[in-house]
């Protein structure tokens, strides 16, 4: 797979936890329309109403996201067999993919901390 896939792969990855978490910040804005609130609300409640989607979409996914982001990011290679495997991959790399994969892997690990002290504080 080339690093442009496994980018757009991660950020698929993301996208239900970025789904959820902008609808909870979205339900306490007081200046959006109605219609724009019901819709977070809605989305809240569908997450709320199963208890696999933390797991899954908020915790294991965003996880995934973040190793295989930091994996990709800082592998040195030569230094263990993954490197090595990576090596066409990350030479391949363009700026461009660099950043996007940098963004995705940040925003994985703020996500995973986000749940994670929530989960703490409950």
């Amino acid at each position: 797979m080339r690093t442009p896939t496994i980018a757009a792969i991660e950020a698929v990855l993301l996208a239900p936890a970025v789904l959820f978490l902008t609808a909870v910040r979205v339900r306490e804005l007081k200046v959006l329309p109605a219609a724009v609130i019901l819709l977070a609300e809605r989305v809240v409640a569908l997450y709320a109403g199963r208890v696999w989607t933390l797991w899954v979409l908020l915790l294991a996914l965003p996880l995934l996201v973040l190793a295989t982001g930091g994996a990709m990011l800082f592998c040195v290679p030569g230094h263990s067999v993954a490197a090595d495997a990576l090596v066409p991959m990350i030479k391949a790399r363009s700026k461009a993919t660099e950043f996007f994969l940098g963004a995705t892997t940040v925003t994985a690990g703020a996500i995973v901390a986000i749940v994670v002290l929530h989960m703490l504080a409950n």
